[in-house]
């Protein structure tokens, strides 16, 4: 009788603290997520994040590709780039001031990363969506 009491407290201390593990690593990545989604379009560096969750950038690096399976420097790229395309999609603002707005330092940066990732330049996807020169076709 004590020992299926034992076992089961036992068990129950081990399956809390999991959920307990599984709560810290899910806010975590919750919170990583939602700075580089915040600030993306800012000059955001690892350091920031580093000095967020209070780990090195190098303890940094590892829990962002093991919780999201890439780098920082991608998981940023990725993020401007759907903001990037958002935007085009759904406004008539100029690729420049897009491109800007969303975090890349320049155009062509923007235009090499957004063909790179989709195939198109952002002017051949503003075509393919009905936009020139913000006017709707």
């Amino acid at each position: 009788m004590l020992t299926e009491y034992l076992r089961l407290f036992f068990y129950d201390v081990i399956i809390g603290e999991n959920n307990i593990t599984l709560n810290f690593r899910h806010d975590r990545k919750l919170h990583i997520y939602e700075i580089i989604s915040n600030f993306h379009n800012t000059d955001l560096k690892l350091e920031d994040i580093a000095g967020e969750l209070h780990l090195s950038p190098r303890q940094t690096s590892r829990v962002l590709y093991e919780y999201f399976g890439m780098s920082f420097s991608d998981m940023l790229t990725e993020t401007r780039l759907a903001d990037a395309k958002y935007q085009i999609e759904h406004t008539d603002a100029a690729l420049t001031d897009i491109a800007l707005s969303a975090g890349f330092q320049s155009y062509n940066g923007f235009w090499k990363a957004f063909r790179k990732k989709y195939g198109v330049t952002p002017n051949q996807l503003r075509r393919r969506k009905g936009f020139v020169c913000g006017r709707q076709l």
